[in-house]
Order: C-alpha cells, then structure tokens, then sequence
C-alpha cells in the first residue's frame, strides 16, 4: 500500500486507512509539534488550526481549478452550486486521475511553507 492509498474517505482504520478528516487532524498535529506551538493554550491552538485550514483549502481549490479541464469546468461548477461538496469532489476525482496525489504533493508544499515562515526548516 503506497501512500496515497492511506487516505480514503470511504474507509476508516481498515487496513491501515483513514479518513481525510482524522488525516488532516494529524497533519495540523504534526505541523504543531514540528513548530514548538502543542504546548499552545486551546484558544490558540484553535487559531492557528483555522488559519491552517483556510490556507489548505485556498491552496487545494487553486489546485483542482488549475488542473481541471477548461471544458469541465461548467459542469463542475453546476455540481457544486446543484449537488454539494461530496459530488462535486467525486467529480475532480474522475476528472483529474492524479489529483490525490496532487492534493498530498501540495500538503506537503504547506506544510514546508508555514514552517519556513515560523523559521523552522
């Protein structure tokens, strides 16, 4: 099982995957400890956990829209607007073959970024 295969949002602990929630909580953990922030209060904490979340999310979006075929990119928007978050990230899925990989790829390029910016790679 490679790496990508860890993360699938149909399965939970089977096998060794997870889900992307549990994943994206131990990749904020992660980048936390490797920042000196887990001893943080809560508040803090939180904080900094929407921050992240804000970051990936702008950062996966420019990623699937620069990715995604000019020519599909109505019918993804009409699946968004009419069908919801689930559908529509079935769609990119099918659409864009190596978008997992593309997704853990720029995870990865966060996760340096925020700590090249706290000064700690």
């Amino acid at each position: 099982m490679d790496d990508l295969d860890m993360i699938d949002d149909k399965k939970d602990d089977e096998e060794g995957v997870i889900d992307p929630a549990r994943f994206l909580q131990a990749y904020k953990e992660n980048i936390f400890n490797e920042a000196g922030l887990a001893k943080l209060g809560q508040a803090e904490k939180d904080e900094f956990s929407a921050m992240i979340d804000t970051i990936i999310d702008q950062r996966i979006i420019n990623l699937i829209l620069t990715q995604f075929p000019s020519d599909k990119k109505e019918q993804l928007a009409d699946l968004i607007e009419n069908e919801g978050l689930d559908k529509s990230l079935q769609f990119a899925f099918e659409t864009i073959p190596t978008l997992k990989e593309s997704i853990v790829n720029e995870l990865y390029e966060v996760q340096k970024d925020i700590l090249e910016r706290m000064g700690k790679k």
